[in-house]
Parts: structure tokens; C-alpha cells; sequence
């Protein structure tokens, strides 16, 4: 079974079918979670910032994205990741050094042997 980790803005253009090209690159990969072939990994951070993104930049009302990301939480292909504090002291220390967001730094340490899917060319740069 493939295994992904989803990067906010992957599951962005999915919800929002905003950028028409990177929208069916994301519906394929939403298919084949839901029809079990593909495993999806979402980390905490990830629903924080499309939380964020959606309400502050999209002005979409919380009880639409809110039941969208439930609905898709709910799959029985995805599963949450979970946060260590060492990791955190890693990671921020990390942000001192590099010029990257936390939510991407977090996905690069905990990604193990699954692929990040992302439309961010900085986070595609280091991966």
C-alpha cells in the first residue's frame, strides 16, 4: 500500500479546486485514500494551518471547512500523526537556520518512508 504524508496546501487545493491543474493531481490521490489503495498520514499541524488558511485568507465559513475536514479525517485510510517534544526543540532550532515554516520542517522529520505530497516549491526543494 502506497503511504503519503499531506502537506496544507495538497489538501487545499483539493477542498477548494482553486488551481485546476494541481486540483486533479490532488482528486486522483483523495480517490485512491478513499478507495483504500493510498494511505494518507495528516499531522495536527497540517489541520491547524488549513484551518487557519481557510477562515483568514479564504474567508470560508468554519462550518464548511470544518465538515469537509472531518468528513475526511474520518476515512478509515487516514491516520494522525502525532507530535514529540524533541522533535519541536529540532524543529525550531532548525527554523533558526533555515528559512522554512514549521509545518514543513515537521512533515521532513516525520515523513519516514512515506512520500510528502506538496505543491510548495520550497518544502519540494529540501525533500
Amino acid at each position: 500500500m502506497k503511504k503519503v504524508l499531506l502537506d496544507t496546501n495538497f489538501i487545499l487545493r483539493y477542498s477548494l479546486k482553486d488551481i485546476e491543474s494541481q486540483y486533479i493531481q490532488a482528486q486522483k490521490t483523495f480517490k485512491e485514500i478513499e478507495s483504500g489503495i493510498t494511505r494518507a498520514y495528516l499531522s495536527l499541524l497540517v489541520i491547524n494551518e488549513f484551518s487557519w488558511i481557510n477562515e483568514k485568507y479564504y474567508k470560508v465559513p468554519r462550518t464548511i471547512y470544518v465538515s469537509w475536514l472531518i468528513k475526511f479525517v474520518l476515512l478509515n485510510k487516514v491516520e494522525i500523526v502525532e507530535v514529540r517534544k524533541e522533535l519541536v526543540i529540532q524543529l525550531l532550532e532548525t527554523m533558526l537556520k533555515k528559512n522554512l515554516d514549521l509545518t514543513d520542517l515537521y512533515l521532513c522529520c516525520i515523513k519516514e518512508d512515506k512520500k510528502v505530497l506538496t505543491f510548495d516549491k520550497n518544502l519540494l526543494k529540501i525533500l
